[in-house]
């Protein structure tokens, strides 16, 4: 059963490390690009902190300052 999490809620702790790695490395994994660009995102319950931080990753990497790594 899905829920909608709290708006105010924190990114959960992967999500959170994932994309500070990327921010971080400058470098986005092929497997990473396709999670954060599929269709399966908005399936997925996401609370507004982690759709920030998935849309800043997205931000960066349409810009062309992430490579994306094999």
């Amino acid at each position: 059963m899905m829920t909608v999490a709290n708006a105010t809620s924190q990114p959960r702790p992967a999500i959170a490390q994932l994309v500070a790695r990327i921010l971080e490395t400058g470098q986005i994994t092929r497997s990473e690009q396709h999670l954060l660009l599929s269709d399966l995102i908005p399936l997925l319950v996401c609370n507004l902190a982690e759709q920030q931080l998935i849309a800043q990753v997205l931000e960066v990497l349409q810009a062309g300052r992430l490579s994306v790594i094999d």
